[in-house]
C-alpha cells in the first residue's frame, strides 16, 4: 500500500474519532516522515533568536516613557501585538498620563 493511501486512511480513522478535519492527509505524511527520522516529540522543537517579549522589555528598560506605536514602528510590528505582549507581562494602560 502507498504512503498516501495509508496517510488518507489514517486521517479518516483520526478524523472519524476526533472529528471531522482534525488532521489532513499531508499532515500524517509530515507526521511519518518525521517518525522515519526517529522524532517522536511532538512538541515544537526550541526557536532561536530572542522573543518578541523580551525585545520589547529591553526597549521598555532603556525608556520607560517609550510609546507601544514607536515599539511597534522599531520592531516592525503590529500596534496590537505590542499591546498584548505588555498586557502578558504585567504593564497597564495609564490614563491621564
Amino acid at each position: 500500500m502507498a504512503l498516501v493511501s495509508i496517510s488518507c486512511e489514517v486521517a479518516e480513522i483520526a478524523n472519524g474519532v476526533y472529528g471531522a478535519d482534525t488532521v489532513t492527509a499531508n499532515y500524517v505524511q509530515f507526521c511519518f516522515r518525521r517518525f522515519r527520522l526517529g522524532i517522536f516529540d511532538v512538541k515544537d522543537a526550541p526557536r532561536t533568536g530572542r522573543p518578541v517579549v523580551d525585545k520589547i522589555t529591553e526597549i521598555i528598560e532603556i525608556d520607560r516613557h517609550v510609546s507601544s506605536r514607536s515599539i511597534a514602528q522599531e520592531l516592525k510590528i503590529d500596534h496590537k501585538t505590542v499591546l498584548s505582549h505588555l498586557r502578558k507581562v504585567g504593564f497597564k494602560k495609564k490614563l491621564h498620563v
